[in-house]
């Protein structure tokens, strides 16, 4: 029986990843092979989804009308720029049939256990290099590091006794507790070692900063400097509500948020009232795994794909209701999603639906942001629909108040300066 084939996708101007991947498969029954595709600069998203579109000629050249077990597209910006499903689909269409079978699956369990702390293993030795050099041509106080990727702390565990440098480890999701980690096929003892190596850098480090009461908490268990300081929003945002009734999600979409749900209760409300069908609208920006729009909704339902930041902000004050998902996976409720805030900027009421509460439902409620349900609470979730469909009809819909001015950007900037001068 032949070996499984990975065929892999590379920037013409990256000079590491077919090293890095043959240093993983190395004794392994595996054959790699790959190709180059045209690298755009400056690199932007609009220049990312450019390239995106020479993937199915690229893929075709690997191995000429020869199959492939898996393809490997060696480029993270640019499949999100493009969408997971776009990426998808040009790589099939050269190659039909590719990722279904054993490779895939192989090369899935060896990214969750050969690569540690998570593919960007290869670039701690490096960055240690250069966070070196830096400080012998010039002195600095503070070094901070920032995950994910959570490679990115053990560059700064790496000088956690450098003398006349403090270390801020700046927590932006959580690391053992990641969602990512809780999708990929990982064994106890690399699921084991994350958890070590979490808590040796976070005990480690001179402060822990993270986005969420729940994850500080627990991290103060190994650390009493752990201290958090939100994620914010970078300005308001002004607009006029939308003619018709408007409801939008804006950002990336996984399976396990659940989308189906909300596809549900619009389809039962619509099928109660002809004039909730006739004046819905349903936008949808972002990238998406994969979104099955269902019949009765096609004319309902716009989606966009991914637009720029600034197109979003001037939908999202057009919008009656915005939509938020969380992810349906274990400790979700240590994570305050960042589109929240973007969200609080646009003063328009947030749906939000979870797996369980934690620190985002609390901060939804404590500042009237909207309302937050679980995924199985259909019928709240229907009515509160409802009830601002009929505000809508009364005309009485109003923006939110100002929110909170400790959420911009400038005030938590100004938290972070602070907690830096006092920590000298």
């Amino acid at each position: 029986k032949p070996n499984p084939r990975i065929g892999l996708i590379t920037l013409a101007s990256d000079f590491r990843i077919e090293k890095d991947f043959n240093d993983v498969i190395h004794g392994k029954d595996i054959d790699l092979y790959c190709n180059r595709i045209h690298c755009y600069n400056p690199l932007t998203n609009e220049t990312l989804k450019k390239m995106a579109d020479d993937i199915p000629k690229v893929t075709a050249d690997i191995l000429p009308d020869q199959k492939l077990d898996c393809v490997a597209y060696g480029c993270t910006s640019g499949t999100i720029a493009a969408g997971y499903s776009s990426i998808f689909e040009k790589v099939n269409s050269a190659k039909p049939n590719t990722k279904g079978g054993l490779a895939y699956h192989i090369i899935r369990w060896v990214r969750a256990n050969f690569f540690f702390p998570d593919a960007r293993q290869f670039f701690i030795k490096p960055a240690i290099r250069l966070v070196k050099k830096r400080l012998a041509e010039q002195s600095t106080n503070w070094l901070i590091t920032t995950g994910p990727p959570h490679s990115m702390h053990l560059v700064g565990y790496a000088f956690r006794k450098t003398s006349h440098l403090q270390w801020l480890a700046d927590f932006r999701d959580p690391w053992s507790q990641f969602f990512v980690n809780y999708e990929l096929p990982m064994i106890s003892r690399i699921r084991n070692r994350h958890k070590r190596v979490e808590q040796q850098v976070v005990s480690a480090a001179d402060c822990v900063m993270t986005t969420s009461p729940s994850l500080t908490a627990i991290y103060k268990q190994h650390n009493p400097s752990a201290i958090t300081i939100f994620n914010g929003y970078e300005k308001i945002l002004d607009g006029n509500f939308a003619q018709k009734f408007t409801m939008t999600y804006a950002g990336v979409l996984k399976a396990n948020q659940h989308m189906e749900i909300v596809f549900s209760v619009l389809k039962t409300l619509s099928s109660r009232d002809e004039v909730f069908a006739k004046q819905l609208h349903f936008g949808l920006y972002g990238n998406f795994d994969k979104i099955n729009v269902p019949l009765e909704l096609q004319s309902q339902v716009a989606v966009h794909g991914h637009r720029k930041k600034q197109e979003i902000d001037c939908v999202l004050p057009q919008s009656h209701i915005l939509l938020l998902l969380g992810n349906d996976q274990p400790e979700s409720q240590l994570v305050i999603h960042g589109k929240l805030y973007a969200y609080m900027a646009a003063r328009r009421p947030v749906l939000a639906l979870v797996n369980k509460h934690g620190d985002m439902s609390e901060l939804i409620r404590e500042y009237k942001l909207g309302a937050v349900f679980l995924y199985e609470e259909i019928e709240e979730i229907t009515a509160w629909i409802a009830d601002h469909f009929e505000s809508y009809k009364a005309g009485t819909v109003a923006p939110l108040a100002i929110p909170d001015q400790s959420f911009s950007r400038e005030k938590q900037a100004e938290e972070l300066h602070l907690l830096l001068k006092q920590q000298r």
